[in-house]
């Protein structure tokens, strides 16, 4: 039996709902939440068009400061792809500029969940 479309966003949803869960739990406020979680799509696109300078001119250093900030951000909220793609090319010798693609992916395609988990907790 063949995997929906719904039963991958779902799966993907589940590691992300459950690190919102312990972020709400551990911060205590909902809407407290929902503004980090803007902070970080609204600071996502800035990072990513960094990250992406930062490969094209070869700078290893920014590339990899980049890279792990995103990771721990990523990290945070629960989204786990995004996590790795960022470890990856934090550890990367070679080929960022597939990683960088890679992490441009999984970023737009995180980016409405957590678009719609922010709205979720706004008042």
């Amino acid at each position: 039996m063949e995997a929906s479309a719904h039963d991958s966003d779902a799966a993907a949803t589940r590691p992300l709902d459950a690190a919102l869960a312990r972020l709400e739990q551990s911060v205590g406020d909902p809407e407290f939440v929902a503004e980090l979680i803007g902070d970080f799509l609204d600071g996502l696109p800035g990072q990513l068009a960094a990250l992406r300078a930062a490969g094209v001119s070869a700078d290893a250093e920014q590339v990899h400061r980049i890279a792990h900030t995103l990771k721990s951000n990523a990290a945070t909220f629960g989204c786990d792809d995004l996590a790795l793609a960022c470890r990856e090319l934090e550890h990367a010798e070679a080929g960022s500029s597939q990683l960088i693609e890679r992490i441009e992916g999984e970023a737009a395609a995180i980016s409405p969940t957590l678009a719609a988990a922010r709205d979720q907790r706004l008042p």
